[in-house]
């Protein structure tokens, strides 16, 4: 017995990558919205840039970190800390929404803001897709379209909390 509907399923494109690209173009035109999009080419310009600039210097933690971003395809950043209250609060609510199916990987609050990351779990257990990062209080969303080694993000987040 093969599921197909399953099958199917996978074969989509993310539907969280396609809402918020919606989402962000939706306000591409409102007063304070920045926003930065880099797809698959832009992505493989700016690692190759950063292994020939920096190869000789580069530690593990480096590699590391570059190999994590290797199944990054596409990111979006989008700065709205200079919209009205009323444009961020409209942005935050629909991005909720959207996120609202995906899994909440962290939530950090400190001194009143709150950092939110979430991804998506891939076919491959040991993997994520489509991480997004928001703080709503600094008006910051960060959106990297890929798939992500669980396992290394784990092992940086670790190496960076031992360099605090």
């Amino acid at each position: 017995f093969v599921n197909c509907a399953g099958n199917a399923a996978d074969a989509r494109r993310p539907a969280g990558k396609n809402k918020i690209n919606s989402l962000v173009n939706d306000f591409r035109r409102e007063e304070g919205f920045e926003i930065v999009k880099l797809g698959s080419f832009s992505m493989n310009l700016l690692r190759l840039a950063v292994k020939f600039s920096d190869d000789g210097d580069m530690d593990e933690d480096d590699r590391k970190a570059m190999k994590a971003l290797s199944g990054i395809k596409a990111m979006t950043v989008v700065d709205y800390e200079d919209a009205s209250k009323s444009v961020r609060d409209r942005f935050t609510e629909r991005l909720d929404r959207i996120l609202a199916g995906n899994e909440l990987l962290l939530e950090a609050k400190d001194d009143g803001e709150t950092v939110r990351i979430y991804a998506s779990p891939a076919k491959d257990s040991s993997m994520v897709k489509d991480i997004i990062i928001h703080n709503p209080s600094d008006g910051a969303l960060v959106c990297f379209f890929g798939t992500v080694d669980v396992d290394l993000i784990g092992e940086l987040a670790k190496q960076s909390k031992n360099m605090d």
